[in-house]
């Protein structure tokens, strides 16, 4: 299996076994800004002046881009650029969102595809991260709340089973434990929510 991404300012390193050894990648040449990097070796970039994101995956014993998987175009999200993007931990899936627009898009990083369309109302996401099964996201919205989505249905939009509100201050930071149980979320102000999500959302596996 390939060894491990680390994305560090704009740059991407694999970590080899050795704890002590790193090694520089670059997608590409040229001014290319990197959006996210999985564990998979796939990379989400785009160009300067082009309105797509390009899904590459990189050959990581060689560093070099092995084969353009998908594109996907900013008129998803109204023609801006995304502000956040975020891949599945199993790299299936990749999660657009972006400043004052109040909707988070979902693709199928192998064709591209747009799979889901999760509606914040008029809110924007600060926020968000997949759980470790891929199933759900949590996100943090502008209004200090919390919203945790079932994306399990894949004919479905996206469903929004819990909304939470203990902060009352921008939530910077949101993420599920290791085996998905629990919902953490850390706010301006000061507090740091920890939430059994088993105990407090019905139907929640």
């Amino acid at each position: 299996e390939p060894s491990p991404l680390v994305w560090v300012r704009g740059d991407v390193y694999e970590i080899s076994n050795d704890i002590c050894h790193s090694r520089r990648i670059k997608p590409d040449q040229g001014n290319v800004g990197i959006l996210a990097v999985s564990p998979a070796a796939y990379i989400a970039y785009q160009y300067p002046n082009r309105s797509v994101v390009d899904i590459k995956q990189i050959s990581v014993r060689t560093g070099d881009e092995a084969s353009r998987v998908s594109t996907i175009s900013h008129s998803h999200l109204g023609g801006e650029p995304p502000s956040l993007v975020l891949f599945s931990p199993d790299s299936r899936w990749l999660l657009f969102a972006r400043e004052h627009y109040p909707v988070m898009r979902i693709f199928d990083v192998a064709s591209g595809r747009l799979v889901h369309s999760l509606t914040t109302d008029t809110l924007t996401v600060v926020t968000a991260c997949f759980s470790p099964d891929g199933r759900y996201i949590a996100s943090s919205l502008d209004d200090c709340s919390v919203w945790l989505w079932d994306i399990d249905d894949l004919a479905g939009a996206g469903a929004c089973i819990a909304v939470f509100t203990e902060h009352r201050d921008k939530v910077e930071h949101v993420l599920f434990s290791p085996d998905g149980g629990q919902l953490i979320s850390g706010g301006d102000d000061g507090r740091v929510v920890i939430r059994g999500l088993r105990d407090m959302v019905k139907g929640y596996a």
